[in-house]
């Protein structure tokens, strides 16, 4: 009685017997088939070592400071994917609405100034606030 795991390999054995009946014969092709086996193990490559380090002292440094004036521009399309998202579009449907549509799904009036206002500048203190508002904006309707 052999286990789930051997009998592939009990199976090749009793295939060599019957094919073999000579002993020397046999054995010469299960040492061929080990030779083949050991070769077969020592072509493929070891992988390399993986580990992630997380390195403490560079947890504080920041790769690039925000530039003031992309990080209202960077507010607006929070706000625009935030409104997409919510209403179940996909980009090119979101790009195909008509501001006027827009504007009445976003329905907050600060909100929809931030959207379509080229020409008003925000502090950070208000950029601040208004990414609050855009947190809250989806739960309170």
């Amino acid at each position: 009685m052999t286990g789930v795991l051997s009998a592939p390999f009990t199976d090749a054995m009793a295939t060599i017997v019957l094919l073999t009946s000579d002993a020397f014969l046999k054995w010469l092709i299960i040492l061929n088939i080990l030779l083949l086996l050991l070769v077969a193990i020592m072509v493929v490559p070891e992988k390399p070592n993986w580990r992630h380090v997380f390195d403490l002292t560079r947890f504080r440094e920041r790769p690039e400071k925000l530039d003031p004036g992309t990080y209202r521009q960077r507010v607006r399309e929070a706000l625009m994917s935030k409104v997409r998202i919510f209403y179940d579009l996909t980009r090119d449907e979101m790009a195909l609405k008509p501001p006027a549509e827009v504007q009445t799904m976003i329905g907050n009036p600060r909100l929809v100034e931030l959207a379509y206002s080229q020409n008003r500048t925000y502090s950070p203190q208000e950029l601040r606030e208004l990414l609050q508002t855009i947190r809250r904006w989806g739960k309170q309707e």
